[in-house]
């Protein structure tokens, strides 16, 4: 994490390699029940996880933002990653985040650097730190993650 910070600091005075990226995902209930009310879901007793296609009641969103803060023309490049997460239970016309069940979540954020390891077989190689997401390996359909190294790391790819 100190790494991505030194990286934001210390590349943010110098040129700008390219505008920010947006990335999104954004899902919200739509149903209703054989009796005409509104969509209800459900999870198995002492279920881990519960199906996903048309039993998500709660609204969820994923913002993510990403900056090349710099590169030089043959050389280093520094990038800057971002996600946040919100959610809601979609309960009311109007939810105040961060209380109860709502929040928002910093999912990412993240740094790294390439061409710093100078030309040999590591010229390819890319130091990154902070939080990100990392080898995520699920079961699509009810979130059931088989092999998640996410979380707080830093590493060399």
């Amino acid at each position: 994490m100190l790494l991505a910070v030194a990286a934001t600091l210390v590349a943010g005075g110098l040129r700008s390699a390219s505008a920010f990226e947006f990335h999104g995902y954004f899902r919200a209930p739509l149903g209703s029940n054989s009796d005409g009310g509104n969509l209800t879901c459900f999870k198995l007793p002492g279920a881990g996880a519960k199906y996903r296609l048309g039993n998500e009641c709660e609204l969820y969103a994923e913002l993510e933002l990403d900056h090349e803060v710099y590169k030089a023309p043959e050389g280093p490049a520094f990038k800057v990653y971002s996600m946040l997460g919100f959610a809601t239970s979609a309960a009311g016309d109007f939810e105040n985040l961060g209380e109860g069940p709502n929040h928002i979540a910093v999912r990412q954020l993240w740094a790294d650097a390439t061409g710093v390891l100078g030309s040999g077989w590591l010229r390819d190689a890319r130091l990154w730190a902070g939080k990100r997401y990392y080898l995520r390996h699920d079961v699509h359909m009810n979130d059931f993650y088989y092999w998640n190294n996410s979380g707080l790391g830093a590493g060399i790819e």
